[in-house]
């Protein structure tokens, strides 16, 4: 009999669906407490982990479930050898973490990440381009009112709309009305480009450069934090990570994991939940 191993959403008639529950129950005492920031759900290939956390994000929908999948990418498991070097590792590494932070800045809108550095193809429809050209047109009228140009100035027209001493009422709601187009130009100026990234700088004897680190995490480090900062994102779920045979991607991920939780900035607590096989136990859960 041929068997999906398709993830699907688990009954409380499921024996798997217990699991469910006891994670639902690590996961809100770690978010509330604090002291669990890093929960492990193990299981062999076809035990049932994906089920398990698809039905804990359909039914248990009081956290901001974040999940993230390196299904897609290659392990190259035929390329490399059984022991790989230092320097294959470690690019390996770099690219589960551009995978990993690519899904994260791209996930969002442009309008809820608008200060982000990665920047993306910005799709304008119909509706907006017309409230653009409206609002130009106007601004031009409301400058012809308020300054009244001479090389622009039509005798007939102008005599035609002086309203003698309420033409002030006029000129005041023209100057308004440019003042507030103007502080919606300089503030969308000043996101796009209030975060211009310093790499190098030249000086009258020689030149300072800022040299990038191997971490895309530590490159990108301000990225994460901004984008978990504006978004409510507190339970992360990563699948596949543990194909690569690289532990040292999870402690680095452990370690993005503290710095989240520590900082400031985010100022809430944030769990991170990793699917991985073990042969040995059936869909266990580990914690730290």
């Amino acid at each position: 009999m041929i068997r999906a191993l398709n993830p699907k959403i688990l009954t409380s008639e499921d024996s798997s669906y217990k699991t469910v529950k006891e994670l639902n129950e690590v996961i809100e005492e770690a978010l509330k407490k604090g002291k669990i920031k890093n929960i492990a759900l193990t299981g062999p290939f076809g035990s049932g982990k994906s089920s398990i956390l698809l039905t804990l994000r359909k039914n248990f929908g009081n956290y901001e479930y974040l999940p993230i999948s390196l299904a897609t990418l290659k392990a190259d498991e035929e390329e490399n050898p059984p022991q790989k070097t230092d320097e294959e590792i470690e690019k390996l590494n770099r690219r589960i973490e551009y995978s990993i932070l690519q899904q994260l800045i791209y996930r969002e809108k442009t309008s809820t990440v608008q200060n982000s550095r990665f920047k993306r193809i910005i799709h304008i429809d119909e509706g907006t381009l017309r409230k653009i050209s409206l609002n130009a047109i106007l601004f031009f009228i409301s400058f012809l009112i308020a300054f009244e140009p001479k090389w622009l100035r039509v005798e007939s027209i102008c005599n035609a709309l002086n309203w003698g001493d309420y033409n002030i009422i006029f000129d005041s709601i023209a100057i308004l009305y440019m003042l507030t187009i103007l502080y919606f130009v300089v503030e969308y100026f000043v996101r796009s480009y209030g975060n211009s990234k310093l790499n190098k700088l030249n000086l009258k004897d020689g030149v300072i450069e800022i040299k990038e680190e191997t971490s895309i995490f530590n490159n990108h480090l301000d990225e994460i934090l901004y984008f978990f900062q504006v978004t409510k994102y507190n339970v992360v779920i990563i699948e596949d990570l543990d194909r690569f045979g690289s532990p040292d991607i999870f402690l680095k991920l452990r370690e993005l994991n503290q710095l989240l939780n520590e900082s400031k900035i985010v100022s809430r607590n944030i769990v991170f939940v990793y699917a991985v096989k073990d042969d040995i136990f059936r869909c266990k859960m580990f914690f730290i």
